[in-house]
């Protein structure tokens, strides 16, 4: 558990850093788009196109950060009525759908990602490259979900909460 726990703050951290690289870089092409389009009098044919693929990158890059912390949008209405142990094992449960979601992703997306031919419109990139990102993504997200369904058992069982 104590490897997983660093392997998945690493994971969390690289993701992140370039989460926010990408989104860094957006602003940058964008700047740079509105200089040369109104400035210069001739915009960039590429900037529309790399901002959006930084974009989509980025949502899918902070994925394994904010499975990790909690992050995403739930509704726990239900989970705030039941007790403690009704709670953990509806929380396991939860976990390990989101877990096997997750593994039928990464096939799905694998699949899409590499299945496809087309050229971006103005970048001579593959979008197979582009698309590549969904799949990793997912894939680095399930030692996140590994470490939280371990947690989760652990509790159930009667131990104590893992430490973040």
């Amino acid at each position: 558990m104590i490897f997983l726990r660093a392997l998945n703050k690493a994971i969390s951290s690289v993701t992140l850093y370039v989460a926010a690289l990408s989104i860094l870089m957006i602003s940058v092409v964008i700047m740079m788009q509105v200089f040369f389009r109104y400035v210069m009098n001739n915009s960039l044919s590429w900037a529309e196109d790399v901002s959006l693929m930084l974009m989509v990158s980025s949502a899918f890059l902070v994925m394994p950060y904010a499975l990790r912390e909690g992050l995403h949008i739930s509704v726990d209405v239900l989970l705030d009525l039941l007790p403690d142990r009704a709670r953990a094992a509806l929380a396991l449960l939860i976990d390990l759908s989101i877990l096997l979601l997750t593994l039928y992703a990464i096939t799905v997306s694998w699949r899409f990602a590499w299945s496809t031919s087309m050229m971006a419109n103005a970048v001579p990139i593959r979008m197979s490259w582009i698309y590549a990102v969904m799949p990793v993504c997912f894939a680095l997200s399930v030692p996140v979900l590994l470490e939280r369904f371990i947690g989760r058992v652990r509790v159930l069982a009667g131990g104590k909460a893992p430490v973040q």
